[in-house]
This record gives C-alpha cells, sequence and structure tokens, in this order.
C-alpha cells in the first residue's frame, strides 16, 4: 500500500511483479519512507528511493539502507540514477557516498549514474566505526 502513493514516480515499476522474485529488498518504515535494492545481476543491486523524510532525516533513511544491504545481502556494487535537475536529490546521494561516474540520457530525462562500492563503504564508513571503539 506504501508504494500505491508514489506509482506515478514509478511508471516501469510493479510491485506484484517486482516482490516474486526473492533477490530484491524493499526497506519500509512508519513514515512512508521506501528504499528499494533492484537486483540488477549477481553482487550489483540498483537503489531507488521514495522518501517523505527531507534534509538530515532523509539522509539518516539512505545511510541506514545503504548500510543494511552491504550487511545483509551479497552486494557489493550498488548502482543508482538521479535526475540531473533534482539538485537536492543529487547532494542526498553524494553525502551517502555515492561517486557519479556519468549521466545519461532516459526516457524520463538525464540523470547521473553513481555507484558505491562495497570496500569503499567498509573504508569509508564501517571500518573507522569498528577502528574507533578499539584505540588502544
Amino acid at each position: 500500500r506504501q508504494t500505491e502513493k508514489h506509482m506515478h514516480k514509478l511508471p516501469c515499476f510493479w510491485p506484484p511483479d517486482w516482490v516474486v522474485s526473492d533477490k530484491n529488498y524493499a526497506l519500509i518504515d512508519d513514515h512512508g519512507n521506501i528504499g528499494l535494492m533492484d537486483y540488477y545481476r549477481p553482487y550489483i543491486y540498483e537503489v531507488h528511493i521514495y522518501f517523505e523524510d527531507r534534509g538530515k532525516e532523509a539522509l539518516a533513511r539512505l545511510k541506514g539502507m545503504r548500510d543494511w544491504t552491504f550487511q545483509n545481502t551479497d552486494a557489493v556494487l550498488l548502482v543508482g540514477k538521479t535526475p540531473v535537475l533534482e539538485k537536492g536529490a543529487w547532494l542526498l546521494t553524494r553525502l551517502a557516498g555515492f561517486k557519479r561516474v556519468g549521466t545519461i540520457e532516459t526516457r524520463f530525462g538525464p540523470m547521473h549514474m553513481s555507484t558505491l562500492n562495497k570496500g569503499e563503504w567498509y573504508d569509508k564508513y564501517e571500518g573507522n566505526r569498528w577502528s574507533e571503539g578499539n584505540n588502544e
């Protein structure tokens, strides 16, 4: 039900078809924030976010989604597409650690392509968290 209000943003997404794959993950909270981890190919997931939250709260949700995915799935690479004209969404993506790898034209307009691999994530986020608690 929570995806219904976002269907106009998801013209190619049909939940009944998407949920039949046990390789896809949907992370949904009580605030109406939706994160979809769409299995692309082995070890690669495409990230889709439809958040009600904005600003710091949205960034915390995206980071939590990113962390959960790397900790609980076989993902080694996350891929995202962000509309070029949505500067706030692109800032959110960058602040969560994604790096732009190019720009593509889609039927929805130009999109920044971005990636985050598990090694970069671990070195920047998880590794630092572990070492901070173990300074001897």
